[in-house]
């Protein structure tokens, strides 16, 4: 028997052998805000966005994981680097205005390190 602690603080006990240890996690992180002069570049003149929902999906669409957007406009999630490809989508739920930057309101990535990617609403 084997007890894991997870980087999320969960405790996991594996039972049988072998077992396959995922080697390191990748981080999603950005910013959403209002795009004022629509531009899609988070820059001065442009207001933060809190309460605005990001979620992230496999290549086959499933949920991997999500966040809100602090009173800043800042999300933060981490998610395991296999399977290789994510696909992070943001939902501003809190208002009329959808996502405007990127143009898709979507970013597929390769899971690898740090990905920082802003969202623009319009």
């Amino acid at each position: 028997m084997i007890i894991i602690t997870g980087p999320d603080g969960n405790i996991a006990t594996i039972n049988s052998l072998p077992f396959a240890v995922q080697n390191g996690c990748s981080h999603f992180d950005g910013y959403t805000y209002i795009d004022n002069n629509a531009n899609c570049i988070y820059d001065a003149g442009d207001n933060s966005l809190g309460g605005t929902y990001v979620k992230v999906t496999d290549a086959s669409g499933n949920f991997v994981a999500s966040a809100y957007s602090d009173e800043y406009g800042h999300y933060s999630i981490k998610v395991l680097t296999s399977p290789a490809v994510y696909t992070v989508t943001a939902f501003n739920i809190s208002s009329y205005m959808g996502v405007g930057c990127p143009v898709t309101g979507e970013y597929t990535v390769s899971a690898s390190g740090d990905n920082t990617m802003n969202f623009g609403m319009v």
